[in-house]
C-alpha cells in the first residue's frame, strides 16, 4: 500500500535503521561514492531501498524513494542520532561518557566528603548538647524554685484576702457572701493553687530523672554512639516533661494572679458599695429609688463574685450625688426667693420680670428639675441685682472717643442716630449692663454703649462738640433703685442700642 501521507516519519525511522544497523553497506556505499558517478549513485540508493521494503512487504511509491535518495544524499555525512527510546538514551550517553564519568566521579566525591562532614559535626553537636543539658538543668532548677515561692506567696495572699472581703461586706449589705463565704472565686483559686502544685511535684520528679541521664551522659565519652544516644534520648524526654510540667505551673500561676486582681476589684467595689449605701439616706425620693434599685443590682453581682458591679455602682453614684447637689440648689432657689420678696418694684414693667423670675424659680423647686431650678435661680438673682442698682448714664466726651454716631440699616438703608454713652456709679465706677446690640442680637456685658437718640440732638451733640471741643451737659439719664432699667431724660423712651460702632 501507498504510505506517502506518513513519509516523513518512515522515512526518518529507515534513514536511522539504514546508519545503525547496515554500517558495512554504508562504508561500501561510501567508498564508491568518489568514483560513481551522481546519477548512478542515486540509482544503486534507489534500487536499494526497493529491495529493503521488498523485504519487509511494504508497497512504496517511486516519489517517495527518489525523494528519500535525495534527503539521504544531502544528509549522508551528518549523523543523527535517534530521539527517544533506549536507543537514543544509549547513543546520547556513547558520544558523552566522557562528561558522563566526569559527574559520576565528582558525585561520589561530594558523598565522600559529606559523610566526613557529618561525622566531626555530629562529634561535636555531642559535646555541645551535653553543655546545653547541664546548662539546661541549672535553669529548671531555678524555674522550679520561683515557682514553689510563688505559690506559697499567693497561698499567704489568698488567705489574707478573703479574711479583707469577710471583714469588708456587712451582714446588712450581703448577707448571702456572709452565709456562704467560700464563693466561686475563692474555688478556682484553691483549685488553680492545687494544679500548680501538682505540676510542681511532677516537675520536681522529672527533674530528678533528668539529673540521674545527665549523670550517666557524663562519661559519654567511655560509651558506644548507641549508649549515648539512648541517654541523649532519656535526657531530652525528661527535660521536655520537666518543660510541660513547668509550663501547666506557670498557666495556674497565671489563673491565679488573675482571680486575686478580680478579688482585689470586688473588694473595692465592695467598700464603695457600702459608702453610697450611707450617703443614700439623706437624697429626695426622685433620686433615691433608682439609686437604690442601682445598689441592690450592684450588690447582687457582688455576692456572684463579677466585676460588672462596678457599672451599676456608678449609676448609684450619679444619682446620690444629684440628689445633694438638688438639695444644695433647693436651698438656694427658697434662699433667694425669700430674698426678691424684699426687692420693691416701683413700676409695672419691673414688677412684671420680678414675678416671672420667681414664679420659674417655684416651679423648678416644685418638680424637683435640678437643671432648670440652677437656671431659674441664676435668672432671679440677676434680676434681684438689677432691680437693686443705682447708678448714673453719661454721654462720653473724652479726647479720641467719640461722643455720637450715625448708622445706616442694611435693610431698610434708613439712618440711625446714637449718643454714645457709659453707666457709672457715684464714685465713677463703671457699672457693666447687659445689652442687646440692635444691628446683630447679640448679647454683651458692658458699661458703655450706643443709645438711640431723635436726629434733632443728634444734630446739636454733634455741632456742640465739634464746635467748642466739649459737650457742657453730660447727664443723659438714671438708673434708681426699684426699677429694672434707666430712665433717659434726654432721649425718653428709647430703647434701641448697639454696642460696636
Amino acid at each position: 500500500m501507498d504510505t506517502t501521507g506518513n513519509d516523513r516519519l518512515d522515512l526518518a525511522t529507515v534513514n536511522g535503521m539504514m546508519n545503525l544497523c547496515e554500517a558495512k553497506e554504508q562504508a561500501k556505499l561510501n567508498e564508491a561514492a568518489a568514483i560513481i558517478e551522481p546519477e548512478k549513485r542515486r540509482e544503486a540508493y534507489a534500487r536499494r531501498l526497493r529491495e529493503f521494503y521488498a523485504r519487509e512487504g511494504v508497497t512504496m511509491g517511486e516519489e517517495t524513494i527518489q525523494k528519500s535518495v535525495e534527503e539521504y544524499l544531502e544528509n549522508e555525512m551528518a549523523f543523527q542520532a535517534p530521539r527517544g527510546g533506549l536507543d537514543g538514551i544509549v547513543a546520547w550517553l556513547f558520544i558523552y561518557r566522557l562528561w558522563v564519568t566526569l559527574v559520576l566521579m565528582l558525585v561520589m566525591l561530594c558523598i565522600v566528603v559529606a559523610g566526613l562532614a557529618a561525622f566531626v559535626v555530629m562529634d561535636g553537636n555531642r559535646q555541645r548538647a551535653f553543655t546545653a543539658a547541664t546548662d539546661i538543668t541549672t535553669s529548671l532548677e531555678n524555674e522550679l524554685k520561683a515557682a514553689q515561692d510563688s505559690v506559697s506567696s499567693g497561698e499567704q495572699t489568698q488567705s489574707l484576702n478573703a479574711k479583707n472581703r469577710d471583714v469588708q461586706f456587712t451582714a446588712k449589705a450581703l448577707p448571702e457572701l456572709l452565709r456562704n463565704p467560700q464563693t466561686a472565686l475563692d474555688q478556682e483559686i484553691a483549685k488553680n493553687f492545687t494544679g500548680a502544685e501538682h505540676a510542681l511535684t511532677l516537675a520536681n520528679e522529672e527533674a530528678s530523672g533528668y539529673r540521674q541521664a545527665l549523670a550517666g551522659a557524663s562519661g559519654y565519652h567511655a560509651k558506644s554512639t548507641t549508649e549515648w544516644e539512648q541517654l541523649d534520648h532519656e535526657a531530652t524526654t525528661a527535660r521536655d516533661k520537666i518543660e510541660g510540667e513547668l509550663g501547666a505551673a506557670r498557666n495556674a500561676l497565671t489563673a491565679i494572679s488573675s482571680l486575686q486582681a478580680t478579688q482585689t476589684t470586688l473588694d473595692k467595689l465592695g467598700g464603695i458599695w457600702q459608702s453610697l449605701n450611707e450617703q443614700i439616706a439623706g437624697i429626695p425620693a426622685k433620686w433615691k429609688a433608682p439609686a437604690q434599685a442601682s445598689l441592690d443590682a450592684g450588690a447582687a453581682l457582688l455576692t456572684q463574685g463579677s466585676s460588672g458591679a462596678e457599672n451599676s455602682l456608678q449609676v448609684a453614684r450619679q444619682l446620690i450625688r444629684e440628689g445633694a447637689k438638688w438639695g444644695e440648689t433647693a436651698v438656694a432657689g427658697q434662699t433667694e426667693l425669700a430674698a426678691s420678696r424684699a426687692c420693691v418694684a416701683r413700676d409695672a414693667d419691673t414688677q412684671m420680670a420680678l414675678s416671672a423670675a420667681q414664679t420659674a424659680v417655684q416651679q423648678a423647686l416644685d418638680e424637683q428639675d435640678l437643671a432648670g431650678a440652677a437656671k431659674a435661680v441664676s435668672g432671679l438673682q440677676r434680676i434681684v441685682a438689677q432691680i437693686n442698682q443705682a447708678y448714673e448714664v453719661r454721654i462720653v466726651c473724652r479726647t479720641g472717643r467719640r461722643s455720637v454716631v450715625q448708622r445706616t440699616e442694611h435693610n431698610s438703608h434708613a439712618n440711625r442716630y446714637y449718643a454714645i454713652v457709659e453707666s457709672v456709679n457715684h464714685d465713677g465706677t463703671p457699672v457693666k449692663r447687659s445689652i442687646q446690640n440692635r444691628e446683630s442680637g447679640t448679647f454683651l456685658e458692658t458699661a458703655m454703649w450706643g443709645q438711640e437718640i431723635p436726629q434733632k440732638l443728634y444734630q446739636d451733640l454733634y455741632h456742640e462738640k465739634s464746635t467748642t471741643g466739649a459737650i457742657q451737659d453730660l447727664s443723659f439719664g438714671t438708673k434708681e433703685p426699684g426699677y429694672l432699667e434707666p430712665r433717659f431724660s434726654k432721649a425718653p423712651g428709647s430703647n434701641h442700642e448697639i454696642t460696636s460702632w
